[in-house]
């Protein structure tokens, strides 16, 4: 299983239909079937919080869960489970599957913009190179047939079908069918017909030829959409070379001055390195995690600036990664290799997610099993371990510019502006123009170097166990988002262009998130462990990632710190609070049985009936229930 659609799947129907298919990418809700027409650029692959620019199906990352900690399991009084397939089974065996199609936004609410993306596993069926020849249709409640063929639209190179806002659901009733809740149906209907000459294996006996899929989807009623969403607009405003995009009754928009001075102050770096631009750049303000917590395209930068941030971004950091990334042509980058625009945006940055001394991590890297050789790492940038790539990445960069002067790095990267091809091409053109023989030339100097003293020379050495603790924490949590958020993970979702929903005045996909007790649950413990790396604490760090792998492994139950959450955060939602931050009150414990005696936290919430106010709260174990007890409201959100 590919793809895990959540719940709200009600139904599956198998049966054959043949339709025909045209080219296409980003369609307006108004446009006609025939008139596709390009959102505008590509976003990059952005390095920090965001970073492919694909939603293509791949393996979940690999996560390797330490045995569980010694904690008390705690006696459930519910017992929620991940998001489930459609329960109905397939009449026959079919090689288009529920787990081939995702939508969006999830979950669906009437007036929504649908966004489908259909990724059929077609190895061993049709030749890599006629891939391209695979026809793709949907119709969304008689809306339709939108028609395009399989693309390598993701970073992995996997075939996708990719439809952009093709239509709008109503507003009331839909099919008329009223189920639980409220709620109405909508009926999407995806066709996949194989290359001429192809043909697929038997469906239901002797029948053979294109393959449909009917999946009936639970649509909710508009005044159930939580807040900010309802409220939420698009409003702008501008300061020196930026223009900050954000929406109304979000935590931007109560955040925005000290925004609008992170933005100056990070600008204000990049161009000293970069050089000033006539252009002012624009930044889109998110209500919710994408990917790493940003992304960026040569026309704008993406930041997720949510209350509830379980992704690891410092604000200035991500911005001055991402304003690297919206200005590195001033250095001749826009076709340097990935490696190097992300290392660059990294080292400009001064860390990936933090401020952090990336030559001394980079040295406590050498200890561990996962550093990648130079040129596998230049190969598929993406699809290696995220931060160990980055890091990676910034460190060639550091290297080059400190052992050979920017110059160097300037030349590095106009080198690869006239030559075509792979990245790994471009990598030896880049070698060539600085009088390197090769990547392993290269890596021997690099490692040389990262060996000879610490960043600065005077700085204490890095914690490799600290480290290892990181990579595992970021691999839970793009392990909770394909599991529960699967439109936030890099490689699962679609990053789409805020500038084009600003202009088509669509906010779902840029606000809508899980907003249940699990899900919560989950991203309150993956922030708790964010805290923990900034803090450099090992022991919480610890208790944190063996509590979240076991939570993802056996299922929430079984955990302590998750459940805690879940737990909190469903008494919070029955008090109409919605829970952004969750810290262990002091001493923090040192072990897992510490923390079965403490069993106290401090909650930040959100106030559901004003949206976005922030108060912080205790939450107590009282007669074996959590009882919340309000401390103060808080001004601002803590970053």
């Amino acid at each position: 299983m590919r793809r895990r659609q959540p719940a709200l799947v009600l139904l599956l129907v198998l049966c054959v239909l043949a339709v025909a298919c045209a080219p296409g990418a980003l369609w307006p809700a108004t446009a006609t079937p025939s008139a596709l027409t390009d959102p505008g650029p590509t976003p990059l692959a952005t390095s920090t919080p965001a970073a492919a620019v694909a939603a293509t199906p791949t393996p979940a990352p690999t996560l390797t869960p330490t045995p569980a900690p010694t904690l008390a399991t705690p006696m459930p009084t519910l017992t929620p489970e991940p998001p489930a397939s459609p329960t109905a089974e397939p009449e026959v065996e079919a090689w288009l599957s529920p787990d081939d199609v995702q939508v969006f936004p999830w979950p669906l609410f009437e007036g929504d913009h649908i966004s489908i993306d259909v990724s059929p596993d077609l190895t061993g069926l049709v030749p890599v190179d006629r891939l391209d020849e695979t026809e793709v249709a949907v119709t969304i409640d008689g809306q339709g047939p939108f028609a395009t063929t399989l693309q390598p639209h993701g970073l992995d190179g996997a075939p996708q079908a990719r439809f952009y806002w093709i239509a709008e659901l109503p507003e009331t009733s839909l099919n008329g069918s009223v189920v639980q809740d409220g709620g109405t149906t909508a009926t999407l209907t995806v066709t996949v017909t194989l290359p001429d000459g192809i043909d697929p294996p038997a469906v239901g006996g002797d029948d053979t030829g294109p393959e449909t899929l009917v999946l009936t989807l639970l649509v909710g009623p508009t005044e159930a959409m939580p807040p900010p969403e309802p409220a939420a607009r698009w409003a702008v405003t501008e300061t020196v070379g930026l223009r900050l995009h954000y929406l109304t009754g979000s935590a931007a928009e109560r955040d925005l001055a000290m925004l609008v001075e992170a933005s100056e102050a990070a600008y204000e770096a990049i161009t000293a390195r970069l050089g000033d631009t006539d252009e002012v750049v624009d930044i889109y303000l998110l209500d919710r995690v994408i990917g790493q917590g940003g992304y960026a395209s040569a026309r704008w930068v993406a930041i997720s600036y949510p209350d509830r941030s379980y992704a690891p971004v410092e604000m200035v950091t991500v911005l001055r990664h991402e304003l690297v990334h919206r200005l590195d042509g001033a250095i001749g980058c826009t076709r340097a290799p990935s490696l190097v625009r992300e290392g660059l945006a990294v080292y400009l940055a001064e860390g990936h997610y933090r401020p952090e001394p990336l030559r001394a991590k980079a040295a406590a890297l050498l200890d561990t099993p996962h550093y990648i050789p130079l040129e596998e790492l230049v190969v598929d940038f993406y699809l290696h371990q995220h931060e160990v790539a980055y890091l990676q990445a910034a460190v060639v960069i550091q290297y080059i510019v400190e052992s050979m002067g920017w110059d160097a790095l300037v030349t590095f990267c106009e080198a690869t502006l006239d030559v075509g091809g792979a990245d790994a091409v471009r990598w030896e053109a880049a070698l060539n123009a600085l009088d390197i023989e090769s990547s392993a030339a290269l890596e021997t100097r690099v490692l040389a170097w990262l060996e000879e003293t610490g960043d600065p020379p005077d700085a204490e050495a890095y914690d490799p166990l600290l480290l290892e603790l990181e990579l595992r924490l970021m691999d839970a949590m793009r392990g909770y988002q394909l599991a529960y958020d699967p439109p936030a993970h890099f490689l699962q979702g679609i990053l789409f262009s805020p500038a084009e929903g600003a202009r088509q005045d669509i906010v779902a996909d840029f606000v809508r998130r899980p907003r249940d007790p699990v899900p919560i649950g989950f991203e309150l413990v993956l922030a708790m462990g964010q805290e923990a790396v900034r803090r450099a604490h090992v022991p919480l760090l610890a208790l944190v990632v063996e509590d979240l792998e076991v939570a993802l492994a056996e299922g929430p139950a079984a955990s302590q710190l998750v459940w805690d959450a879940i737990e909190i955060a469903g008494e919070a939602l029955s008090q109409n609070w919605e829970p952004s931050r969750l810290l262990l009150m002091s001493p923090v414990p040192q072990t897992a049985e510490a923390l079965q005696e403490q069993r106290s936290y401090l909650v930040y919430a959100v106030d559901r009936l004003s949206w976005p106010d922030l108060s912080l709260m205790s939450a107590l174990r009282v007669h074996g229930d959590w009882e919340l007890r309000h401390i103060s409201t808080v001004p601002s959100a803590i970053r």
